[in-house]
């Protein structure tokens, strides 16, 4: 079966590259532009897109070549991040609880997969480190899942916050991605401390920006 596809894989990588590429400029316009404006939801669905093509091109890659498991883990964080950031908002509330319900239940299962890696690498620093904090995170935002699908009002925003983290830690994830391709580092290691930064970015900058708006209106 590799060698019928094998034929394929150059241009898959490729296509990888350019688009996981044009998503992280499609993030940065995204990101500058004014939020809920038709730039921002245009930019915003390319990004989603984009990431939704690097996620497939990322499971097809650990199909012929299986290397280790964060692909996959990397991939499907990913689609989890910009599909739960996509259903944050009000217009989406009739399918938040079930949403939210498949999500937990991806999450417990990805918390399972990493608790299971941890025990393998626990005499590896460097392994445990991004292990834990894949894990710390994937909980953190299990509990926030569970409490946003039975919450019975959830304010405007507070929605938006969730979109903003999840699309920062999706961006994160991406810009950390090429950084260690293109570096030669580790992708599990770029990817847990771009997770550290996107939230502290989020809970830093983010919030306090949402505080002084709710101020002035």
């Amino acid at each position: 079966m590799f060698d019928q596809m094998g034929h394929f894989e150059p241009i898959t990588y490729i296509a990888h590259a350019v688009v996981g590429l044009l998503s992280l400029f499609a993030a940065l316009v995204a990101m500058s532009v004014v939020k809920g404006g038709s730039h921002h939801r245009k930019f915003g669905w390319f990004f989603v897109a984009a990431i939704a093509v690097t996620s497939a091109t990322a499971y097809f890659f650990f199909y012929q070549r299986p290397t280790g498991p964060f692909e996959v883990l990397g991939a499907t964080l990913a689609l989890y991040f910009v599909s739960s950031a996509i259903l944050s908002f009000k217009r989406y509330d009739k399918v938040r609880k079930a949403s939210h319900i498949f999500f937990a239940v991806i999450l417990i299962l990805v918390v399972i997969g990493l608790a299971a890696l941890l025990k393998q690498n626990f005499q590896i620093p460097v392994r445990v480190f991004v292990l834990v904090t894949h894990i710390v995170l994937v909980v953190s935002l299990l509990v926030a899942d569970l409490r946003f699908a039975f919450a019975e009002q959830v304010s405007q925003q507070k929605r938006v916050s969730r979109h903003f983290y999840r699309m920062f830690l999706t961006f994160g994830l991406a810009l950390a991605s090429a950084i260690g391709n293109i570096m030669n580092i580790p992708v599990p290691m770029c990817v847990a401390v771009s997770f550290i930064v996107m939230t502290c970015v989020h809970y830093l900058v983010v919030k306090s920006r949402f505080k002084s708006d709710m101020a002035v209106a």
